[in-house]
């Protein structure tokens, strides 16, 4: 659900903010609720190419809206092994799923969020 941020019900930044709020652990001070474009830019959390994901890792994906240009449209967190889970809009839930496909080919880069 856009704008949500749980517990109930998500969108995909949301539900990051959710886990990093609750989790506690992650790095760069003070943590607010952002985009998920703005937290794939976010400045005190180390950039991670997609090929040195690690688990806990958040993942963000190029929007595929027309005329966004390389904004961020959509974040996930790494759980290893070329999965990740999100706030699926598709799905309407929380999902684990594979790397693959449109997930594969939008995929930007990750952000090492958790210290």
């Amino acid at each position: 659900m856009w704008g949500d941020e749980g517990p109930n019900s998500f969108d995909c930044s949301g539900f990051v903010y959710y886990c990093l709020k609750n989790t506690g652990g992650y790095s760069g001070g003070k943590l607010w609720r952002a985009t998920a474009d703005t937290y794939s830019r976010w400045s005190a959390w180390p950039y991670v190419h997609r090929n040195k994901l690690e688990p806990g890792d958040l993942m963000f994906y190029f929007s595929d809206k027309p005329n966004d240009g390389d904004r961020i449209g959509h974040t996930g967190i790494y759980l290893g092994n070329n999965y990740h889970v999100h706030a699926s809009s598709d799905y309407g839930r929380i999902v684990i799923s594979r790397i693959e496909g449109w997930y594969d080919q939008m995929l930007s880069h990750g952000c090492r969020a958790f210290n």
